[in-house]
């Protein structure tokens, strides 16, 4: 009997010692620590915390992003999508494939579909492309000095700089069947009544890549604008239609002829008759 009186005398005793000491364990518990990646300074650029670095630094680079990020970085468990037009609308680019060209992921795909806009790869890979914070360089493939501004990255021979015209074209047509690629084959490399006709007789030919006048400026096909070759003499409405790739009214395709009574020049008169 004094047993049982003792038990229920220190029963509610213990129990109250148990409740006072998870009560003092939980208030002495430390704050718990936040997500380092995903601190105030996460979006400063400015700042050593900013998440380029700390991308840099982690053991397995961007993928670490995708555990909670989501595979295609779009949100994941987060709901926080990293490829959004003011953030990285270029992130699908880094997938298998990206250095592929018969890949769909190749990178060559995805800046012609996104109107030819390197800026974008500087964002990570750096204003000279040598590798930003958290990419590699491009220079190591793009080895020219203009790198992946050369004019034969995107239309020519990207083994050769001397060639920076089509074959192959920004479409990857080499085929002379193809406009872009036709045109310059009969008025570069197989002009047998003359020397290569210059680029600038036709187009603007931009000093950099990123210069006014530049067809990544417009849509494709490439504006034809007639320099003085093209309109020398005679010629004074050049007219160029691209559905029929022709050329009218210039100097070498005129509906005109020099008269044999007022040139001198015998050999001009032929060679306009022949190229009409």
């Amino acid at each position: 009997m004094m047993k049982k009186t003792l038990i229920k005398i220190l029963l509610p005793v213990l129990v109250f010692g148990i409740f006072a000491a998870c009560s003092k364990l939980v208030d002495e518990l430390p704050t718990a620590l936040e997500v380092t990646t995903h601190n105030p300074e996460i979006l400063d650029t400015s700042s050593m915390g900013f998440h380029s670095y700390l991308v840099l630094n982690a053991p397995n680079s961007m993928f670490d992003c995708q555990e909670c990020h989501a595979v295609d970085w779009s949100g994941g468990i987060t709901g926080v999508g990293c490829n959004t037009v003011d953030c990285h609308p270029s992130i699908n680019v880094h997938v298998e494939g990206i250095i592929d060209k018969n890949s769909d992921d190749f990178h060559g795909n995805f800046i012609r579909q996104n109107g030819w806009k390197l800026m974008d790869c500087q964002k990570c890979h750096g204003e000279d492309y040598a590798g930003g914070v958290a990419s590699p360089t491009c220079l190591n493939c793009h080895s020219q000095p203009e790198g992946p501004e050369a004019c034969n990255t995107c239309h020519g021979d990207f083994m050769d700089p001397a060639f920076v015209a089509p074959p192959q074209d920004t479409n990857n047509n080499t085929s002379t069947d193809s406009t872009g690629v036709g045109a310059h084959v009969s008025h570069l490399y197989q002009n047998d009544l003359g020397s290569q006709i210059p680029c600038s007789t036709c187009h603007v030919v931009p000093q950099d890549y990123s210069d006014p006048g530049h067809a990544i400026d417009d849509p494709l096909p490439a504006e034809v604008i007639f320099s003085p070759l093209a309109i020398h003499n005679i010629a004074q409405n050049p007219v160029y239609d691209n559905p029929s790739a022709t050329c009218s009214d210039t100097y070498c395709h005129g509906s005109w002829e020099f008269l044999k009574d007022s040139s001198s020049n015998h050999f001009i008169i032929c060679i306009s008759k022949l190229v009409r």
